[in-house]
């Protein structure tokens, strides 16, 4: 999803308007005999006369980077429903539109979500570094009191996240394996975020994501022996569950999830020697990739099959 790998013309395709709230999904297939064919797959339940929309962008991403984008890219501004509460808090608030809420709004708002939050309770201000903090205040246990952002904690957050996205810009542009030192930067940056932001929210789900394939790099290309290889497995395996068990991805971004659903059963077939999880986990992983990829022969489909077939062996 959202990687480039060359530009087709697809006319009925191009109709189809953006929504950062999408019901569809595209999917492209690819064989040796024809053209890349684009398919257009439902990915939640669409109401009668409710227009058929896919995301442009990433739907996991900030109101204000997806912003950004569609002005850059497309030269308009969303007006979805995601989109259309961020610019409201932004005039109200005069902030980036992803801050700034009642604390009843938060748990049901990923934009909100991807706010450091402190209680402005006169007199408390609590910082809420986790999502048991979000019903209601930890400190001064007001349910009616408001949450806004604490600009020093949101400095560290921008701080953490730009250290994710450069040391993601630059295995980008080199397959190999991440050193030692890059390991230790997202881990400590993905703390940090973890303290600063909500779990579901895009900071922490981003730097997970980057601490999970930079763990993994270094078991594909052998860079330890066989125990820490196992060390490294079972650390990727903690993170990868927790950002799955808080991601938003099977609202905005399906395969998102699905894919590292497929990571959490590759990864149990190597640490445990009892398959039975695992298995059960790839049949569900299959039968999901199937919607989206009917062809059996599609290469996703037949990496799930021979990870099946290993699992069974």
């Amino acid at each position: 999803e959202l990687k480039t790998v060359g530009l087709g013309v697809y006319p009925c395709a191009s109709i189809v308007n953006h929504s950062c709230v999408p019901n569809l999904v595209q999917t492209f297939e690819f064989t040796k005999e024809a053209p890349p064919t684009l398919g257009l797959t439902s990915c939640r339940f669409i109401k009668a006369n409710e227009e058929m929309c896919i995301s442009y962008t990433n739907a996991l991403d900030t109101y204000s980077k997806r912003e950004e984008f569609c002005l850059k890219e497309y030269k308009f501004l969303c007006d979805c429903k995601r989109c259309t509460k961020g610019r409201m808090r932004k005039a109200k608030n005069g902030n980036n539109g992803d801050s700034v809420t009642t604390n009843d709004s938060i748990q049901k708002d990923y934009d909100i979500q991807n706010e450091v939050l402190y209680c402005t309770t006169k007199g408390c201000k609590e910082l809420c570094f986790d999502s048991s903090i979000l019903e209601k205040c930890s400190l001064c246990e007001k349910r009616s009191g408001s949450f806004s952002t604490f600009p020093e904690v949101k400095r560290l957050r921008d701080d953490a996240i730009k250290v994710v996205q450069s040391i993601s810009s630059r295995r980008s542009d080199n397959a190999e394996a991440l050193t030692e030192g890059d390991i230790e930067k997202l881990e400590s940056a993905h703390v940090t975020l973890k303290r600063c932001c909500h779990l579901s929210s895009w900071y922490v789900q981003e730097s997970g994501q980057v601490l999970v394939d930079g763990l993994l790099s270094q078991v594909k290309h052998h860079i330890k022996a066989e125990l820490n290889n196992t060390q490294l497995c079972s650390r990727a395996l903690v993170v990868l569950e927790e950002i799955v068990s808080h991601s938003r991805a099977h609202l905005y971004s399906p395969l998102n999830m699905i894919m590292n659903q497929l990571k959490i059963g590759k990864i149990l077939l190597f640490l445990n020697p009892d398959p039975t999880r695992a298995i059960m986990g790839l049949q569900d992983v299959r039968l999901e990739f199937l919607k989206y990829y009917p062809n059996p022969d599609e290469e996703i489909n037949l990496i799930v099959k021979e990870t099946l077939l290993s699992a069974h062996q």
